[in-house]
């Protein structure tokens, strides 16, 4: 709560992530700047990695992630930087 009031005046809220929804067919809330920047950063990382890029969502960058291991190894989600270059903090 004091998040968001202390972000209010940055117009900042919560939204339904689009391409969670889309590559997943599972609704998740993220802050609307992580949704509106996910495509510049899905591109940065094709750029640098040569290949698409792991992600779907920024769902699946966020730091909600970071510690549910077992929520990652899903058919669709194979386990964080197994096959992928460590070019996100979270890739550990």
């Amino acid at each position: 709560m004091a998040y968001e009031a202390a972000t209010a005046d940055i117009r900042d809220f919560n939204m339904i992530d689009s391409f969670h929804l889309e590559a997943y067919n599972e609704k998740t809330v993220n802050y609307n700047r992580d949704v509106e920047v996910f495509p510049v950063l899905k591109r940065i990382i094709e750029k640098i990695t040569g290949a698409s890029s792991f992600y779907k969502s920024p769902t699946d960058m966020g730091v909600n992630r970071a510690g549910s291991e077992s929520s990652m190894m899903t058919p669709s989600r194979p386990p964080p930087c197994r096959d992928h270059p460590p070019i996100l903090p979270l890739c550990l």
